[in-house]
């Protein structure tokens, strides 16, 4: 949360342009899900969180792992929140929860490439944002397993009387949000009860030293283990060297007519290479007007043209690439 909060007021550039687009490799793109994705590997929890840019994806991930919420499902800081404008099954966009909230109360949120109020566009927006959300527009939550600064060993805790699940966090010196990463059975952290068993972290025992895990006994965790060094930043991966540019990845999905969010990756490109007119907003349908401007570079660039069409209005995989070439690869 602190990365995440750090970033709230920032502004995107022209047609998408930010630095989340930019540092994950899908610039002028809508990147909610890449500042929520970044802000994790900030904290040196890819791994927890995930690395997505694309919403519907992601909540596969987290259903997949055992670590999907419901919408009304008690939440704590950390949770990631993705969001059903429409109320449909599919994510329209994402964020993290900054406080914790329980039943059909407001969810409050830090968010990217959303608008500041209503009056915009919630999940094209123009900037990161703090927001409160009614329960009506989530789709539910994604728990990840965070390390809260322990090792991947875990042990179990049996629960006695009068123990709270934040008494417990607070004990091993881990937040809450980590102790339900490593117990997604519990949709309440308020709601534990004696003699039941948790999972919790457990630090390595140093040779000759006593056991610290817990195990299946009855007493209490106890003193916080030693505070480790904070991990450094996490290297960004190296830029391709000059003339070795390489495309983005041909994206699933894109075609004339279809709204994809990759459909502004090829205006984007199309406006760089002269092709499309800068003024022309950028939008996840692949409309008129981007079909007449694929079909001008194709007119140009007719090896990658399907054969026997006059007129084509789709660019495949080879085209895309040789698009890209052309526009980022001097």
């Amino acid at each position: 949360m602190r990365v995440a909060s750090a970033d709230i007021g920032y502004r995107e550039g022209p047609n998408n342009d930010s630095k989340y687009g930019r540092a994950y490799g899908l610039n002028f793109n809508p990147y909610c899900a890449m500042a929520v994705s970044l802000w994790g590997q900030a904290i040196g929890e890819r791994s927890a969180v995930g690395w997505f840019a694309y919403c519907p994806s992601w909540v596969n991930w987290y259903r997949q792992r055992g670590q999907w919420l419901g919408r009304n499902a008690s939440v704590v800081p950390g949770d990631i929140v993705f969001f059903s404008w429409d109320g449909g099954p599919t994510a329209d966009h994402v964020g993290v929860v900054r406080a914790a909230s329980t039943g059909s109360a407001d969810v409050l949120t830090v968010e990217a490439n959303t608008s500041s109020g209503q009056a915009g566009s919630q999940s094209n927006g123009d900037g990161v944002y703090a927001r409160t959300r009614s329960r009506a527009y989530i789709l539910g939550f994604g728990r990840p397993a965070y390390s809260g600064g322990a090792s991947a060993t875990t042990g179990r805790h049996r629960i006695t009387k009068g123990q709270t699940l934040g008494g417990i966090a607070a004990a091993l010196g881990v937040s809450v949000a980590a102790l339900l990463g490593l117990n997604p059975d519990i949709k309440d952290p308020n709601v534990v009860r004696e003699g039941q068993e948790i999972n919790v972290p457990v630090k390595p025992t140093a040779p000759g030293g006593g056991n610290s895990t817990t195990g299946g006994g009855t007493s209490a965790p106890g003193p916080a283990p030693t505070p480790q060094p904070a991990p450094g930043p996490t290297p960004k991966p190296p830029k391709p060297s000059a003339g070795r540019y390489v495309p983005p990845a041909y994206p699933n999905g894109i075609a004339p007519n279809k709204a994809r969010p990759s459909a502004r990756q090829l205006q984007a490109a199309l406006k760089a290479t002269g092709y499309m007119p800068k003024s022309v907003a950028a939008a996840d349908n692949y409309g008129p007007k981007t079909q007449s401007a694929v079909a001008k570079w194709l007119d140009a660039n007719p090896a990658y043209k399907e054969r026997g069409k006059r007129y084509d209005p789709s660019i495949g995989p080879k085209g895309w690439s040789a698009l890209f070439r052309q526009a980022y690869g001097k």
